[in-house]
């Protein structure tokens, strides 16, 4: 058989007609020499015009596969293979927003940028640089012609605000690695909450005594591995958990403050904390930078991670096989969370609006432990 080649002048009637008879030819319902019959037969038994059995016919006798014998018909010479002419895909503009330049926003990029354009979507980013403000803005400003925007969503009520105006407008909005409670849009996330059950057990199955929980309850992943953390300890026959877990500032304020304010407030506790224990003890930090800032801690203390600390983090930074000894931690596949969002954007019909998608995650374990 020939490969037979579609100009872009074909019409897709015409394609789909030679679409049809190539597949008889592939399952021998044609033969070569064989008498196909007239273009009025063909044009009865395929329910097209003859315009369009023309047309295809004519396409088929330029490339030698058919011969027109007047007053009798068509015999087909021989076979040939259709090729098919694929057409230009229109992308949906999709705007992703990051809220900071940290490891998990670029990562999710990272997904999102390999899975776009396969799943019909033109990529455009932007920066609020740690703004609510400027999230907002952007919240507020879409390019022209953007209908879906990815975020990473803050629980802050003028940026969820937002987010109600842009749905109110048609466009789509997808949460990336949480969600507003009650807010009307799909999500996907780390399973947050067995993360958190894998770190506690393992903590538990290697040490004697509780656990401590590390961390803040906001946003919604934290307030998942915080969960986690306390049904584990719950089942291991700790009751009074609320004791275990290292006493923070008021954390709900956590989004409006820089990271150096925060970075204190964290810093301060956690000393006061540690001057009170009595060790070993093992913690269990709601972040791989919280768990850094243990190892920074733990030596003007006197204290070895290892050996009067166990510790395990969450997110399996890069840094965790740089640290000595090497950190513990939950693995969660930053990459693949950007192209499963893209995925479930393109499924997902656009009236769904209250469904999660959660991606399973793994403790590494490392020295820390």
């Amino acid at each position: 058989m020939d490969l037979l080649t579609l100009d872009s002048e074909v019409t897709k009637s015409q394609q789909s007609l030679l679409q049809t008879w190539n597949r008889k030819l592939l399952q021998q319902d044609w033969k070569p020499g064989e008498f196909l019959g007239s273009d009025l037969a063909l044009s009865e038994q395929f329910g097209v015009s003859r315009t369009v059995v023309r047309g295809a016919l004519d396409i088929l006798e330029r490339a030698g596969c058919i011969r027109r014998i007047p007053r009798r018909g068509i015999v087909l010479e021989r076979g040939f293979f259709l090729e098919q002419r694929e057409e230009k895909k229109v992308l949906e503009d999709l705007l992703f927003i990051r809220w900071a330049d940290d490891a998990l926003s670029i990562d999710i990029l990272t997904g999102l940028t390999r899975q776009a354009e396969s799943c019909g979507f033109n990529l455009i980013q932007g920066m609020a640089h740690q703004n609510d403000k400027a999230f907002i803005e952007m919240l507020d400003h879409l390019p022209e012609n953007c209908h879906n925007v990815a975020l990473i969503p803050m629980e802050i009520p003028t940026v969820v605000d937002a987010m109600c105006r842009v749905q109110e407008r048609g466009i789509r909005i997808i949460q990336i690695d949480r969600y507003i409670e009650g807010f009307p849009a799909p999500s996907i996330m780390f399973d947050n909450y067995q993360g958190g059950i894998m770190a506690t057990r393992h903590l538990l199955s290697r040490h004697d005594g509780p656990v401590f929980f590390f961390g803040c309850l906001n946003p919604l992943s934290s307030r998942k591995r915080h969960q986690g953390w306390h049904d584990a300890m719950y089942e291991a026959g700790f009751n009074d958990i609320k004791q275990y877990i290292i006493p923070m500032r008021d954390d709900s304020r956590m989004e409006l403050i820089t990271a150096e304010e925060y970075f204190k407030q964290r810093r301060g506790c956690l000393i006061d904390f540690l001057k009170q224990q009595q060790f070993p003890i093992s913690i269990f930090a709601m972040g791989d930078a919280w768990a850094r800032q243990v190892y920074d801690i733990a030596p003007e203390l006197g204290l070895e991670i290892g050996r009067d600390i166990f510790l395990v983090g969450y997110d399996n930074l890069d840094l965790c096989d740089r640290l000595s000894p090497s950190l513990t931690s939950i693995s969660v596949p930053r990459v693949q969370l950007g192209m499963e969002a893209i995925k479930l954007l393109s499924e997902i019909p656009r009236n769904v609006t209250g469904y999660c998608r959660m991606l399973p995650v793994e403790l590494k374990e490392r020295q820390s432990s």
